[in-house]
């Protein structure tokens, strides 16, 4: 039901950002850049948001431009789901060579136990879970 990616994909990644490699192996997702940080966003689906126009926002994630920001979770956290406040989690802080998988789902298949997880702001955007070694 989701889309899956193996640690073998990383391995060969040969130093590529984390971003790049799911833009390129994950149909419908895109790496929204600024000010050197990436965030991941679904082309398709939902509704776009940016922090400037949410009640709650801090100063610094008005800047970020309008997408449909997917809910990221590393290991079992959640690191980022739309929450008003809550810092975007830029997907590069990973590095490729310590990612053992990734899982990609829209809004529709995500599991049970990560759909009662994404904030009230979010849009039907989907979510990806990145095990790592660490």
């Amino acid at each position: 039901m989701g889309k899956f990616l193996t640690a073998e994909e990383f391995e060969k990644a040969d130093g590529r950002p984390v971003s790049a490699v799911l833009v390129e192996k994950i149909a419908g997702l895109k790496a929204v850049q600024s000010n050197g940080r990436r965030w991941l966003a679904g082309l398709r689906g939902g509704r776009e948001f940016s922090c400037g126009q949410l009640k709650g926002c801090s100063q610094s994630l008005e800047k970020i431009p309008p997408a449909c920001y997917l809910q990221v979770i590393v290991n079992g956290l959640v690191r980022y789901n739309g929450q008003p406040s809550q810092p975007m989690f830029d997907i590069d802080e990973l590095s490729a060579k310590d990612v053992i998988g990734v899982e990609f789902y829209t809004t529709a298949t995500t599991p049970p136990q990560y759909n009662g997880t994404r904030g009230e702001n979010m849009g039907a955007c989907g979510t990806v879970i990145i095990w790592t070694k660490w």
